[in-house]
């Protein structure tokens, strides 16, 4: 729908990299999860999984805390938001 051919996804967390790019068991807590990214990103011609230290990603941690003060499953910016706009401007 957007046309976008390539997506890489950037996660803070090295563990759940680890179990999305080597997968894990059947009884494993995450498995639900992570089965249900695989099958997500598999819909795509290429996605990948990468390890980003969250204080060299600030921009993603700070959409992420504000996300999770939202009131709603997901929400689409088709504009810089207010509260980052230092940020993606910085030099």
């Amino acid at each position: 729908q957007w046309g976008f051919q390539m997506i890489n996804i950037e996660l803070d967390s090295l563990v759940a990299v680890r179990l999305i790019n080597d997968g894990c068991y059947a009884k494993h807590l995450c498995y639900p999860i992570v089965k249900n990214i695989k099958i997500l990103s598999s819909s795509r011609e290429m996605v990948s999984f990468s390890h980003a230290f969250r204080e060299a990603n600030q921009l993603a941690d700070t959409f992420a805390n504000y996300g999770l003060s939202l009131n709603v499953d997901y929400h689409v910016f088709y504009f810089i938001a207010d509260f980052v706009s230092l940020m993606v401007f910085a030099t």
